[in-house]
């Protein structure tokens, strides 16, 4: 038995200090975020969270990720901390493997996103594809893009910072893809934004 699987749940960092309350309240947060891309929403957090993970993040993994749920993560979040935190909170498995991932977690900075290594769904089920989470220092500051499609009204202006090197060119090459494609939730303290696969994208 490994060092995390013996952690006692005194040792951990707390989740939602009302994980039923709370909970739906982040969920209908991510549920607003991907009716309406671009436009940040605030998400309730947990009490705590790793070092490695901003608050909305960990609130997202919290919300949706379960047993049945493997999450992958960048190397440079995947701490043990992080590990125990989603484990312990969540139940949800880990793996190493990208492509196997429902769920996965990219660290703010300069790194590619390399969204083809995740899975994309196939013709039959491409809702089966990996959801995203990209950390970032914030929703404004960044490269301005417009953003159009699904759940917005004619166009909007986007330009948040921190996100992968190459990320919009990225984005752009996963909407070409539709219906097949990964959908990207953005995290930034206190907020959630999506960028669903359905999303056209032009980089001013």
């Amino acid at each position: 038995m490994s060092a995390v699987d013996t952690l006692m749940p005194d040792m951990l960092l707390k989740g939602f200090d009302d994980p039923v309350d709370a909970g739906g309240r982040a969920f209908r947060a991510l549920l607003d975020a991907m009716a309406n891309p671009g436009t940040p929403f605030s998400i309730t957090c947990p009490a705590e969270h790793p070092a490695q993970l901003s608050d909305a993040a960990a609130a997202v993994l919290l919300t949706v990720s379960d047993y049945a749920t493997p999450v992958w993560l960048a190397d440079d979040i995947a701490s043990t901390d992080v590990q125990s935190y989603i484990r312990f909170h969540s139940a949800a498995p880990l793996t190493d493997d990208p492509a196997a991932a429902v769920f996965a977690v990219v660290a703010q900075g300069f790194e590619p996103l390399m969204a083809t290594r995740f899975n994309t769904g196939t013709e039959d089920y491409p809702d089966r594809s990996t959801t995203v989470i990209v950390e970032c220092a914030g929703f404004t500051g960044g490269t301005p893009v417009q953003l159009a499609g699904p759940g917005i009204e004619g166009t909007t202006r986007f330009a948040p910072h921190g996100v992968p090197l190459g990320f919009w060119e990225e984005m752009q090459m996963n909407n070409a893809g539709f219906p097949l494609g990964i959908d990207v939730i953005l995290t930034a303290p206190g907020h959630v934004c999506a960028i669903p696969r359905s999303t056209l994208i032009e980089v001013n």
